[in-house]
């Protein structure tokens, strides 16, 4: 084998390491995943949760295992192309690389099934008996657009405020909370009084609560 030829080679033996090692790492995280994404679905059926749910953690642990599997073909392929002493197997170099691809499509298929399970379709299951009764996440999603209206009021007075004469500037800040059936809408105005220094003054902070109930969920 003349020089050049034995330079390509060479070249050639670098990529195929970097890719080698690529794949083992890979083998490392998918085949971590493939495990806990069956020790996750294994908790789901012992838990009060949608079928649907169930099935799209099986689907992703189908999918992390399958690619562990194919990065292990790929690694297997690899190592032979570069333990040969009879030069580059062009035929093993492109199966690898349909392993890769492959392997690539089915972690892409996990995280996307992975992702299914907290859908607001896989919302825990929640028996509800009687024509009063009404689906958790419906009763979440009244009670969100209680909170966006009840944010949307104006802000009450605030007691004790700093004088107008030595107020520099206002920002005001709106935080909602939800405290058992009680819903609570905190103003805070931060005020930045005189006197500044460098560009910067005393700040005070008042803060006026409002609360209102939020409707008791029907079933409970």
């Amino acid at each position: 084998m003349d020089e050049t030829k034995k330079a390509a080679r060479k070249s050639d033996e670098g990529i195929l390491d970097i890719k080698k090692a690529a794949a083992e790492t890979r083998i490392k995280v998918d085949s971590t995943q493939c495990a806990e994404s069956a020790a996750h679905a294994a908790k789901l059926r012992k838990s009060n949760v949608r079928m649907n749910r169930i099935e799209q953690q099986d689907k992703a642990t189908t999918h992390w295992c399958a690619a562990a599997k194919l990065r292990q073909q790929q690694v297997d392929k690899l190592g032979q192309v570069l333990n040969s002493d009879s030069g580059m197997a062009k035929d093993l170099v492109w199966a690898s690389n349909n392993d890769e691809d492959a392997a690539r499509k089915q972690e892409h298929e996990a995280r996307m099934t992975g992702a299914a399970v907290w859908s607001p379709s896989g919302q825990p299951e929640d028996p509800c008996e009687g024509k009063e009764c009404i689906a958790m996440e419906d009763w979440l999603s009244n009670v969100g657009l209680l909170a966006k209206k009840f944010a949307e009021e104006p802000c009450p007075p605030i007691p004790d405020c700093p004088s107008a004469d030595k107020v520099q500037f206002t920002r005001h800040n709106k935080k909602v909370a939800l405290v058992g059936n009680v819903m609570k809408l905190t103003h805070t105005n931060q005020y930045h009084i005189l006197p500044c220094v460098g560009g910067r003054c005393n700040v005070v902070e008042k803060s006026v609560v409002q609360e209102r109930t939020v409707p008791t969920r029907p079933g409970q």
